[in-house]
């Protein structure tokens, strides 16, 4: 068993810290490399840079050096340079992984999505994770806008509806990439927005197959362990640097860091109800008439 991991690099100024932390992007990708190696199979992680600055840091990973110009780079068109690399290595993998360079995944992470990928995969369910920030105290989701309400019931097990599945990284085993790879979704020729939701560029890159409106599943899921959600659920971001200004961005409309990690969902839940029909149809009709006045603005 053999995961081929991708961390895209992006650093056009290497010294600049980023804050609170006052740490620099390599510090910061350091972390993420160390996190990595405690996954409990063999690995070979890629990190796709643009300059030469990682030459001879000794870091453990293998690097890929991809040549695009100012304006692609700024663009973030790096993200999706790493899909190239992935697609070759199509055969040579049992996972595939692509993942933000400040984003801690561990081996509980892995052994997390491994136990409920298999048990999911076949009910068009996605295993989903949560970022999280520390705060003063506690951590808190990075992401999610409401408390999980809508859970799907399957085999004695609660799974809680992540409503925007959207968590800086994505997994699959090597069956679903190379189906991945078939799709619209995998090369740069969709929009990145629908009817559900917009997607910036290097967002789309980092969504993988599970976005809303793609056609892989139903929904993306987390399973709730007695009271709580499972442990493995949780990754962090290491620069941690939306939580002190989640007050600032809250007075221009961006919401982050609301909830704490053991308060994610409601004390009042309910069974996910499919929607209908009607409903999707009078959702792509609002999306059609906004994208119209949008002409005119």
């Amino acid at each position: 068993m053999k995961i081929s991991i991708h961390i895209p690099f992006f650093n056009e100024k290497p010294e600049e810290k980023i804050k609170p932390l006052n740490k620099t992007k390599l510090f910061f990708l350091k972390k993420s490399l160390k996190s990595l190696q405690t996954l409990p199979i063999k690995k070979d992680v890629y990190v796709h840079c643009h300059n030469s600055f990682l030459k001879n840091k000794k870091l453990n990973c293998k690097l890929v050096h991809h040549n695009l110009s100012k304006d692609q780079l700024s663009k973030g068109y790096l993200t999706w340079a790493v899909r190239d690399v992935m697609e070759k290595q199509k055969n040579k993998y049992n996972f595939f992984m692509y993942i933000e360079y400040d984003i801690l995944f561990n081996k509980n992470n892995f052994n997390y999505w491994l136990k409920y990928n298999s048990v999911l995969k076949n009910q068009k369910l996605n295993v989903g994770f949560l970022v999280l920030e520390k705060g003063i105290k506690d951590y808190y989701s990075f992401h999610l806008q409401n408390k999980l309400k809508e859970y799907i019931d399957f085999k004695n097990t609660k799974y809680f509806i992540v409503g925007f599945p959207y968590y800086c990284l994505w997994i699959y085993d090597q069956k679903d990439f190379k189906n991945f790879i078939k799709t619209k979704w995998w090369k740069f020729k969709w929009k990145g927005k629908n009817f559900r939701t917009f997607y910036g560029i290097t967002e789309m890159s980092a969504t993988g197959w599970h976005g809303l409106n793609m056609d892989r599943y139903t929904a993306t899921v987390i399973p709730r362990v007695g009271r709580t959600l499972h442990h493995g659920c949780f990754v962090i971001h290491a620069t941690n640097n939306y939580f002190y200004r989640k007050e600032k961005m809250r007075l221009s409309g961006r919401h982050v860091c609301k909830f704490k990690k053991d308060n994610l969902f409601n004390q009042s839940i309910s069974e996910y109800v499919v929607e209908s029909k009607s409903r999707i149809l009078l959702l792509k009709i609002k999306f059609f008439m906004r994208s119209i006045l949008r002409l005119f603005r």
